[in-house]
């Protein structure tokens, strides 16, 4: 079941330990999401672009800095466009059409490319923060459910290349590839409306956190 926004909740980061006062929301509504159409519409483009990139760029790809999420080293990639408001302007210049799909989406605060390889599972975790919601645009998902897939809070959903879904990060949630290709999306965080006026609060405080642990 896809949930709307709902009641106001407080700010809560991980490093506070426990969970949100919003835990219980898996998967959001897209259609409350204006953006998802910005996204959607301008897919082709995206991939085409991160192709060429990651076939230019591979051995520069690193693995995702926490290790102990996966269950095979090395197995889980990404780059980013931006983090937590921090540009990373070395991908953002081969990416350039990319870049201008993203500056279209309000409140926008991290872009990256998460890649997955086959035969992989991300194990249970929690994001950051509350104070965003996180999207999914599938860019090449070699299979669907049950071999291929993202589970929040016991609900789970294939990626479908084109289309986006948005979730609660702060929600304990997992992805898997078990399939023999590669899997990668598009990620990207958006703030929570209720907490725009806090944007660079909130991105000043996940990116010093994020910084200590890489």
């Amino acid at each position: 079941m896809k949930a709307n926004m709902g009641k106001k909740s407080k700010i809560w980061y991980s490093f506070q330990g426990g969970y949100s006062d919003d835990d219980h929301i898996g998967f959001y509504d897209n259609a409350i999401f204006p953006w998802v159409d910005i996204l959607e519409s301008n897919y082709l483009t995206i991939k085409n672009e991160v192709q060429e990139y990651i076939t230019k760029n591979e051995e520069e790809i690193k693995p995702y800095f926490n290790k102990n999420l996966v269950t095979k080293e090395k197995s889980w990639k990404t780059f980013a466009f931006f983090f937590w408001n921090w540009k990373v302007n070395k991908n953002i210049e081969q990416c350039p059409e990319t870049y201008k799909v993203l500056k279209n989406i309000p409140n926008i605060v991290s872009a990256s490319i998460s890649i997955l390889e086959p035969g992989v599972q991300i194990k249970h975790h929690r994001g950051d923060t509350n104070a965003i919601v996180r999207s999914h645009l599938a860019l090449v998902s070699p299979i669907g459910l049950p071999d291929c897939g993202f589970e929040v809070n016991e609900q789970k959903i294939g990626w479908e290349e084109g289309k986006v879904f948005i979730f609660n990060d702060a929600a304990k949630h997992t992805a898997w590839n078990h399939s023999d290709k590669r899997r990668y999306v598009l990620l990207i965080d958006v703030m929570r409306p209720e907490f725009v006026n806090k944007k660079y609060t909130v991105c000043g405080m996940v990116l010093g956190l994020s910084l200590i642990h890489m």
